[in-house]
Formats: C-alpha cells, structure tokens, sequence
C-alpha cells in the first residue's frame, strides 16, 4: 500500500510540472506571433511609411467618404411607385386587380426618383498634421437640394389617391347592387340575395329556408319602419 501511495504522488507531481505556467504561454504566444508582413497580407496592417497623423487623416476622409455615400443612398432611395414598377413592392390584388399592372405597364405616369440626384460633394482634410484627431468638412459642390423627398411624397400621394378611388368605386357598385336587391321582392331573391341581406340587418341566416328567413326579414324591416314613425311623432310635437 505504502508503495502503491508513493507512485501516485510522483505521478501526481509529474502532472503539475507538465502543466505550462502562464509566462510560459504568453513566451510561446510571443514567438508565434505573425511578423509585420503577413499582418499587412491579411489587412490588419496598412504597408505605409507614411507618419501615423497622415493614416489617421486618411482613415477619416474614407470614413467621411463611406458616410456621405450611404447618406447619398438614403437620399435618392425609391418611391413606393417606383418599387411597385420593379417589382419590388407588390399591392393586394384582392382589392386592387389591374393597379399594379397599371403602374408596371407606364399606363400611370409619375416622376421617377432616378431622375433627381444628390450634389456632389468634396471631402477636404483640414486639420493640422500632428493632430490626434483629424478634421473632416464637407465643400458642396451645389447649392440646390435634391427633389427626391419631393417626388417620393408626390408618389405616396398619388398612389393613396388611386387606392381610395378603387375602394370608393368597389362600394359604389356594391351600393348599386344593394339598391338593385332593395327594389326586388323577398319572394323574388334568391337565397344566397337573402342571406346577404340578412348580413346587412344582422339577423342570423345558417340552417334556414328561404321562408324563415323572409319572415325575419319582414319582421325587422316592421320594427324598423316602426320606429321610423315614432322618431317623427316625436319631431312633430316638438315643433
């Protein structure tokens, strides 16, 4: 047993000097370490002899350059009818059926916002060269402004105007075809024109033949007309 108990803490001993301390880690991570020139390889490092103050300047102007980019996407992004053109932007042809078409086909003309750019504008360094922190400021090279917000809204608007006409003239026609039903008889509808007339007065329609459901009709349209006449006695005495 005695033996048995030496081994393993000689083993155990073995094990903690086989274990590499910490300085032993950071000196093999030291030594492995990439050289200058694979780090400019990778990108990590820029090869220029330049002074730090020209790379900061420079890392500022591509900074400024890259933001003055996006910027001049954000400006000149695309209307909603020129999205529905490219077929981007798609419209419920539920309620709308032949718009998108329409706009596809250049059968709607509207201004495009390609055809409005940004001014261009110029970048100048203006700060000292041993600055820490460089200056950027920007030179319009126009004065105007875009008119991409202004066409972009222009198409909101005209593209809301040819939604609502759609709707007014779905319920003009569905008004028609109620007019239409009004003039009928109950004895002459159908069911399925009596079942939306019961939509119409709210009077529940499943599992029912066509004569209930004219008498409920009948009864609701008595109540109503009932009604009618009470709301004018009143008027009346009150004049």
């Amino acid at each position: 047993m005695s033996n048995l108990n030496l081994k393993r803490k000689l083993d155990s001993s073995n094990e903690i000097d086989s274990v590499p301390s910490r300085s032993q880690i950071l000196n093999d991570k030291l030594s492995r370490r990439p050289d200058r020139h694979q780090l400019v390889e990778q990108g990590i490092l820029h090869d220029s002899q330049c002074a730090p103050s020209l790379q900061h300047a420079e890392h500022a102007l591509k900074r400024a350059r890259l933001a003055d980019q996006l910027n001049n996407r954000l400006v000149n992004r695309p209307g909603p009818l020129d999205l529905i053109q490219h077929n981007i932007l798609h419209i419920d042809t539920k309620e709308h059926p032949n718009l998108e078409q329409a706009i596809q086909g250049g059968q709607i003309p509207f201004n495009t916002t390609s055809l409005y750019h940004r001014p261009l504008i110029f970048h100048e360094y203006t700060g000292s060269p041993l600055s820490s922190k460089p200056k950027v400021t920007k030179i319009d090279s126009l004065s105007s402004s875009s008119n991409a917000h202004q066409i972009r809204l222009a198409q909101q608007q005209l593209l809301l105007e040819l939604t609502s006409n759609k709707q007014e003239e779905q319920q003009s026609s569905s008004l028609s075809s109620l007019s239409l039903l009004h003039k009928k008889t109950l004895e002459q509808m159908t069911l399925v024109e009596l079942r939306d007339l019961c939509k119409q007065y709210q009077i529940p329609s499943s599992h029912i033949n066509k004569t209930k459901l004219i008498e409920r009709i009948k009864q609701v349209q008595y109540k109503n007309n009932d009604n009618d006449d009470n709301d004018d006695d009143c008027c009346s005495s009150c004049l």
